[in-house]
């Protein structure tokens, strides 16, 4: 059996890049509390932020951003948090690559699964090329 795993250029890009905003945010509070960090980026989602923190965190990423980015020029007058994502989601570019590697990620989720549940034997499983398309388009 054939398992396919898909991505929508559109919701999911949008949602990966929350993701990595959210990273960054995390990031931001790692570097304030001085909290010990994971050897890599794998790390990253055992940090717990709560909304309070992600509002505090929030403006230190951006500064980051800004650092990052220098001819990129900052928001005018004063910025909020939703002006403060925005601009930092806009900054967040997500490629192909990405949204394949998403798609194939979701398809050996459901590998693991199937023959974790005893349904299907492993060997007659197989992950193919994954498909990155809006939804509802056709595709072959």
């Amino acid at each position: 059996m054939d398992l396919i795993g898909k991505a929508d250029p559109v919701s999911d890009a949008r949602a990966l890049a929350r993701s990595r905003l959210t990273s960054s945010v995390k990031l931001q509070k790692l570097l304030a509390t001085g909290q010990p960090r994971g050897k890599d980026a794998k790390a990253m989602p055992e940090v717990e932020l709560s909304s309070e923190e992600y509002q505090r965190y929030l403006p230190a990423a951006y500064q980051a951003a800004l650092k990052l980015n220098p001819e990129r020029p900052p928001l005018t007058g004063p910025a909020g948090p939703a002006e403060m994502e925005a601009f930092l989601l806009a900054e967040i570019s997500i490629g192909e690559d990405e949204l394949r590697l998403l798609a194939l990620e979701r398809a050996n989720r459901v590998l693991a699964n199937l023959v974790a549940s005893g349904q299907v034997e492993a060997g007659r499983l197989f992950v193919v090329t994954p498909e990155v398309k809006a939804s509802g388009e056709a595709g072959g």
